[in-house]
């Protein structure tokens, strides 16, 4: 557990290359741990090494499923390759493990957004804005949602949430 505490301070400092050798050592002394199966999944996921990454993020999701933060990454992940439905599939599990915490809808609004018609997906990301009214990622992901579809005025006051919400960016 130490080493998989070292490398959690690392990569949080944003040292993800000098943590990534630590997880591995953290792997080889457990190699059905979640945390770190999960971690190193994620720190090749932010290198780009999706292959990679995937598969750990998968197994990571096996030990433990009830680990929602797993299969959000593991969303964003398929996702980021080209994988939609997978990435659904993993938000959706995200969801039902999550018990009310909004990020996994925002994660299910986006995954659907590829896939299904944009009514699902504008529910989805509705349900994530009353889970979680101050996030400004949401905001502005409705926002895009909402401009797309040539909604403009919606689109206008999720962005303008999102801009008093996140004012420094």
């Amino acid at each position: 557990r130490v080493l998989l505490a070292d490398a959690s301070l690392r990569h949080r400092a944003g040292d993800a290359a000098g943590a990534l050798p630590l997880y591995r050592k953290a792997l080889l002394l457990d190699p059905g741990e979640h945390d770190t199966l999960h971690m190193i999944g994620v720190v090749l996921a932010q290198q780009g090494v999706l292959e990679a990454a995937l598969p750990l993020m998968r197994r990571a999701a096996t030990v433990a499923p009830a680990q929602w933060q797993g299969y959000e990454s593991l969303s964003i992940a398929c996702g980021g390759s080209g994988r939609e439905a997978e990435s659904l599939l993993a938000s959706e599990r995200a969801v039902v493990f999550a018990c009310g915490a909004s990020r996994p809808y925002l994660r299910r609004g986006k995954a659907m957004q590829q896939l299904m018609p944009r009514g699902a997906a504008r529910s989805t990301l509705d349900r994530a804005v009353l889970l979680d009214p101050a996030s400004a990622e949401t905001r502005v992901e409705r926002g895009n949602l909402h401009y797309r579809r040539g909604c403009n005025e919606e689109a206008r006051d999720d962005y303008l949430h999102a801009v008093v919400l996140w004012p420094d960016r």
